[in-house]
């Protein structure tokens, strides 16, 4: 019950006392996980969000692809802040790069179906009687367990089965992309926490870990909202194509000139500019936004406490001052692109940064520098006439 634990929270209020050795001093420049080595061997979006996050935070990220994937999808967006490799592992030579880097590494991020990394001998087990302490995240479609663990799956497959393209979509006509891909990158998020949850761990115990999160369980977590079930449960929220919002004051309505959504807390609220409000309040409020265009609609909503905004394509929110001034957008050089624009860093912390990390090299162009850390930097034309490696323009 809301308020329930009031008095023992207070009560441990008034036992509390700070240590203040316990606390550890991070580099407010280089981020939080400033001095953590990261080895991502992930695959189209979800493991390598989870290594793009862990740089953004400060970690040493260390991108190794599989020359013969035939292109590294994505690569700007997920890439970038990291130092790339194109490997086989399926090589003598490239497991020996691959284990040299073990040493050294605190984490390592995968998202393979089960049974990829067993077969090229880098599973957690394998890894952990090299380097105990070591970190060890996987990502894959229904969990590492169960009947459906080793199936293939992508994002689209998981909406389908977890309800997700039949909300946003309607069970008569349901959408394919309800937010775009959203369970990869959620669970590439929930596994980036996953990792310092596991190191913050480490560094009390001195033992490392695995981490695992799926798509399916992304998905729930997404809506949650709508799982919560019990004896009076009424399955009735709007679902599907022609669904605007929850109800007349939580909705989107059409303005002379375009759309806007309105959040409020209840009818009374509009009562300073409809007068009195009746159980046709969405009616009514249609009406006034009909004849007035949506910039004005907006500034007399928000004016009387309400929130309310303009739809805007996202390529208008991105090109915003503010949105650029915050770092949630972000325009480089990148080589022959020439100006490029990607997202920043989500979260804000008041003393130490994060970084949108430099623009994705070409993918397998920081081979010689990763190498080097091995003391195998002589190695590299061997390695790429052997095939083991391959670097930009071989």
């Amino acid at each position: 019950r809301p308020d329930q634990h009031r008095g023992e929270i207070l009560d441990e209020l008034a036992e509390h006392q700070i240590d203040e050795q316990s606390t550890t001093s991070i580099s407010p420049v280089l981020g939080p996980l400033a001095g953590v080595k990261v080895l991502d061997l992930g695959i189209v979006l979800s493991g390598p969000c989870c290594g793009r996050t862990l740089a953004e935070l400060g970690a040493d990220v260390i991108k190794i692809d599989d020359p013969n994937r035939g292109g590294v999808l994505y690569h700007h967006d997920i890439n970038r802040g990291k130092r790339s490799i194109l490997i086989d592992l399926d090589t003598d030579d490239g497991q020996d790069v691959f284990w040299e880097h073990v040493q050294t590494t605190d984490v390592i991020v995968e998202n393979f179906r089960p049974g990829v990394v067993e077969d090229l001998g880098i599973d957690y087990e394998s890894v952990r009687e090299e380097r105990p302490e070591i970190v060890y995240a996987s990502i894959n479609a229904y969990g590492q367990r169960g009947p459906w663990a080793e199936l293939p799956g992508y994002d689209e497959t998981v909406e389908a089965l977890t309800g997700l393209q039949v909300r946003y979509g309607g069970a008569e006509q349901p959408t394919v992309w309800p937010y775009g891909e959203v369970n990869d990158y959620g669970a590439g998020y929930a596994a980036a926490f996953g990792v310092v949850l596991a190191l913050l761990d480490r560094n009390l115990t001195g033992e490392g870990q695995r981490v695992t999160t799926s798509l399916a369980g992304t998905a729930g977590t997404l809506q949650s909202m709508f799982l919560i079930d019990h004896g009076e449960k009424a399955w009735t929220e709007p679902s599907g194509p022609a669904a605007r919002g929850f109800g007349p004051v939580q909705r989107l309505y059409r303005c002379e000139d375009g759309w806007i959504f309105l959040g409020a807390r209840n009818p009374s609220q509009l009562e300073p500019i409809l007068g009195e409000v009746g159980p046709d309040v969405g009616e009514q409020l249609g009406q006034w936004c009909g004849q007035r265009s949506a910039a004005d609609a907006v500034e007399l909503l928000v004016k009387h406490g309400m929130g309310a905004n303009e739809l805007t394509w996202i390529n208008e929110a991105m090109m915003d001052p503010v949105v650029v001034r915050r770092g949630l957008s972000v325009i480089r050089e990148q080589g022959r692109i020439g100006l490029l624009r990607t997202t920043g860093p989500g979260p804000w912390l008041s003393r130490s940064m994060l970084h949108a990390g430099r623009p994705a090299s070409t993918p397998g162009a920081d081979a010689e520098s990763v190498l080097a850390e091995i003391d195998m930097a002589d190695a590299l034309a061997r390695l790429i006439e052997d095939g083991v490696i391959e670097a930009p323009g071989t």
